[in-house]
């Protein structure tokens, strides 16, 4: 196994190295001015983008677009060579019947073929109460950007969006949703297309959700989805397997509820595939006036922790509740500044661990004395861990940062029903801490932007910065206007912002959903699109990861007449979990933890990649876990020594059960590690040649000295002997 990474390792470096050679020349920089950049729409002219997905398996995120009478979507192909997006195609829009408007697209493969897939879901034009229902419509891909124009029908859904996951742990995605026409519990959609043992002709069942109590029962869930929400599929506990996070119908439609119910496995060797099952670990009551919620590791202490906006008619706040469970131990005190750490020792293996935080409370004094997660076992459950909502509940008020006149956009009002707006997540400048972008309204000045907004420690924002009260903290962070984002302040009619890496070049750029001015004040709404590239140059570092879903073994074939092989790059899958430590330039030990496509309702607009910024580390990711969502008893797959500045490829592939080789672990899973050459590769390639050619002019003047001291020396003792003769 380590001779066949090697080998796949050097020719993924050489692979790279010649298709970017570009950026080994001096003057073909598509953008030479540094700072955040206007890039135009980029070839996408018009409508909204509903999703991103690898439609032609090339390794670019490409565009699926819905158009402004909302009946119809385009995918749109990333070109490397023009740096635009371009049609798949001639007639290749995918239609909804004729009187329906399209609410949400989903990508991913359904079908476990390798080639992305496309469900749209649609409502009817006149159906916007409480009794609708959406059409959920399946477009089977082709290969190349092409789907199937003759979509299947699946059993439509209520109103409410179903979400996308792996509820039964076969990497085949399902939907979680409320079924239309039947009572208000929660069903699921179970993917009949990804067991191979299936006799029925139908793609998919409707079944009841596999949750259990606390000894093991069948149990139900009380929770309605709230319409919107902002449910997810992602790891809470710290088992590296996703958990489901529902958000549920509260007391009133402005003050919503939770439900997290984590995933069960057994730990038994001698179980191959243990069925799955969810048991609910917490429960409670959102904020009033909550908006949809993302899920980031925003403290950069190896959890999942939840950000979300929320309004109460005069001012909007961002809300942060942390993950409060055991932290991974370090051997650098420095590095125990959780918030819930006492002046205690912890254990952890006979090792003492001196934390330099003062005690909170008497709860946080017990979790403090627990055992902390060993390095090199970060995927290890916290049955205790706790989602700080509540008193606990991180709020930062909006007016603060963006000014005294500005309020949060939790919906676009332009369209019906209301599309919600997400706070957007990701690391734009590579520091390792995940920044928001965020769409603000400015209703005295009838405008509305995006702000970028910095995730930074107190210590480094300017003074009186919201959430910075407790100087004791040393840290704590909070969100600041990032420096260089004015040119965001150019754009006045937003309706959504989100981050996406055009181009693959390892940098979170910026998409801007707009809404023509003109067409405010009435009559169809007029969307477009604007891009902004990301040219700001951080002495940081990244990592990318994208695991597949095991549809094939390295290549996949396609039906005989219909081509050669190919590698499954477009699934989409949604479920993964990504654990890594790596040593920051002080010696301390930072963990990081994030999902792969954990929310897909209601326009989350996530990419199919993980990104992740690695701050200013000068050594090697020292460990990666990687977690898909099988209930098997091994279900991680750990590597050591990840180079920064690469995207890894995972593909979980297993043999048939019917087999016995391999089964059950990850020691048939294929990695593939493709390294990006950053831009200062020029100039290290510049100085080491220029020391190379000293060094070896130095070389050769040494020699010639040494080679006339030895002439000398030979006449010297040639006119000795001569001498002497005579």
């Amino acid at each position: 196994m380590r001779r066949s990474w090697r080998t796949v390792l050097w020719a993924s470096f050489l692979q790279d190295a010649l298709s970017t050679a570009s950026a080994f020349s001096f003057g073909n920089r598509r953008f030479k001015n540094e700072g955040l950049l206007d890039a135009g729409n980029l070839g996408l002219s018009a409508g909204r983008v509903a999703a991103w997905g690898d439609a032609d398996g090339d390794q670019f995120t490409d565009a699926f677009v819905v158009d402004d009478t909302v009946s119809q979507v385009s995918v749109r192909l990333w070109d490397h060579t023009t740096f635009s997006f371009k049609p798949a195609g001639p007639n290749q829009s995918l239609t909804v019947p004729p009187a329906n408007r399209i609410q949400n697209v989903v990508p991913s493969d359904f079908n476990q073929d390798g080639v992305l897939d496309v469900l749209v879901m649609s409502s009817p034009s006149k159906s916007n109460s409480a009794n609708g229902e959406l059409h959920l419509q399946l477009f089977f891909g082709q290969g190349g950007g092409t789907f199937n124009p003759s979509a299947i029908e699946l059993p439509p859904s209520s109103r409410v969006q179903p979400l996308l996951l792996d509820a039964t742990g076969d990497l085949g995605m399902d939907l979680l949703g409320h079924r239309s026409g039947a009572d208000n519990s929660i069903k699921l959609w179970r993917n009949a297309m990804a067991n191979p043992g299936n006799s029925s002709n139908e793609p998919f069942s409707i079944e009841s959700i596999p949750l259990v109590d606390t000894s093991g029962k069948k149990t139900k869930s009380s929770c309605a989805l709230s319409a919107p929400h902002s449910s997810a599929f992602i790891d809470l506990d710290g088992d590296c397997i996703a958990d489901l996070f529902l958000v549920c119908e509260g007391r009133s439609v402005a003050s919503p509820s939770y439900e997290v119910w984590t995933a069960l496995k057994s730990d038994s060797p001698d179980k191959l595939a243990i069925p799955a099952s969810y048991q609910l670990s917490q429960q409670g009551d959102l904020p009033s006036g909550a908006g949809m919620l993302s899920f980031a590791d925003l403290d950069r202490d190896g959890t999942i922790d939840v950000i979300f906006a929320s309004c109460d008619g005069t001012s909007c706040y961002i809300n942060i509740a942390n993950n409060e469970q055991m932290p991974v131990c370090s051997t650098q005190p420095a590095d125990w500044t959780l918030p819930w750490l006492t002046g205690d020792k912890v254990q952890e293996g006979g090792t003492a661990f001196v934390n330099n935080t003062a005690a909170q409370d008497a709860s946080s004094s017990k979790r403090a004395n627990e055992a902390c997660r060993n390095p090199s076992e970060l995927c290890t459950a916290d049955p205790a861990f706790r989602l700080a909502f509540g008193k606990g509940l991180k709020r930062f008020n909006v007016k603060d940062m963006l000014g005294p006149d500005w309020t949060l956009m939790l919906s676009d009002n332009s369209v019906t029903p209301a599309r919600p707006v997400f706070l957007s997540v990701g690391d734009f400048n590579k520091d390792g801490y995940p920044d928001l972008l965020v769409v603000g309204s400015n209703e005295r000045h009838e405008k509305s932007q995006a702000f970028l907004l910095q995730n930074t420690l107190c210590s480094r924002a300017p003074p009186n910065s919201p959430g910075c009260d407790n100087g004791s903290d040393s840290e704590a962070r909070t969100f600041v206007r990032a420096t260089g984002s004015d040119p965001l302040d150019a754009f006045t009619d937003i309706v959504g912002a989100s981050f996406v890496d055009l181009d693959e070049d390892g940098s979170l750029d910026i998409l801007l959903q707009t809404l023509q001015v003109s067409q405010r004040g009435g009559g169809r709404p007029q969307h477009g699109v604007k891009f902004i590239q990301n040219n700001l140059f951080f002495d940081s570092f990244f990592l990318k990861l994208l695991m597949l879903n095991g549809a094939c073994d390295g290549t996949c074939e396609r039906p005989a007449g219909a081509g050669g092989s190919f590698k499954p790059w477009g699934v989409n899958y949604a479920g993964a979990s990504y654990k890594f430590t790596v040593l920051d330039p002080n010696g301390i030990r930072r963990a990081q933890h994030v999902g792969q496509l954990p929310q897909t309702s209601y326009g989350a607009l996530l990419t199919p990649t993980s990104y992740l910024g690695l701050g200013r580390t000068n050594n090697y990711v020292e460990l990666l876990e990687i977690g898909s969502s099988r209930r098997q008893a091994q279900h991680v797959l750990s590597m050591e020594g990840v180079i920064p500045n690469s995207q890894i490829f995972i593909n979980p592939w297993q043999p048939q059960r019917e087999t016995s080789e391999g089964r059950g672990n990850p020691s048939t899973w294929g990695k593939m590690m493709y390294l990006h050459p950053g831009d200062w590769i020029t100039w290290v390639t510049v100085v080491l040649a220029g020391i190379i050619v000293v060094l070896l002019g130095v070389v050769i003047l040494l020699h010639l000295h040494e080679r006339r001291e030895d002439e000398k020396e030979r006449k010297r003792v040639v006119y000795a002997i001569n001498f002497d003769a005579l």
